[in-house]
């Protein structure tokens, strides 16, 4: 065999050994990430005005954390007021109190489907308010004494 014929070999199979590692490593690192749970944050925006006028009041509010909220993620969540607004095409500017719940949770269909339970809870039990719903990835660090 010719010493350009063996480069050529050596070369091929090099890149062919590299193809193989890489390949290997991508496997063993999608599998690794596959078996980890993929976490998310879900922030439920829900506005406190009733259709019908008049507000959601705060033992309301407590109520349905209670009831609906707190069964659906035992593992915890955390509530916080905000105030938000838009500007309407008449340019008329409407505010409205808004009561945030933010879950960090496994993505799966059990949470997937309490978070819809909870926001229809919502909407019906107090004359479809307005509701937003954001859900973000997230890689949670969980911290104990």
């Amino acid at each position: 065999m010719h010493a350009r014929s063996k480069n050529v070999l050596l070369v091929t199979l090099a890149a062919a050994l590299a193809i193989v590692a890489a390949c290997a490593g991508c496997g063993s690192s999608s599998a690794a990430k596959s078996s980890q749970p993929t976490w998310v944050k879900s922030e439920i925006y829900c506005g406190l005005e009733k259709q019908a006028g008049g507000t959601v009041t705060m033992a309301e509010f407590a109520d349905f954390l209670n009831q609906v909220v707190t069964p659906a993620f035992p593992a915890g969540l955390t509530v916080f007021d905000a105030y938000g607004q838009m500007q309407k095409t008449d340019k008329a500017i409407v505010k409205q109190t808004t009561k945030v719940l933010l879950m960090v949770h496994q993505k799966t269909k059990a949470n997937a489907d309490a978070i819809q339970k909870v926001i229809s809870s919502y909407r019906s039990r107090y004359g479809n308010p307005q509701v937003m719903y954001l859900q973000s990835p997230t890689n949670p660090q969980f911290i104990s004494n």
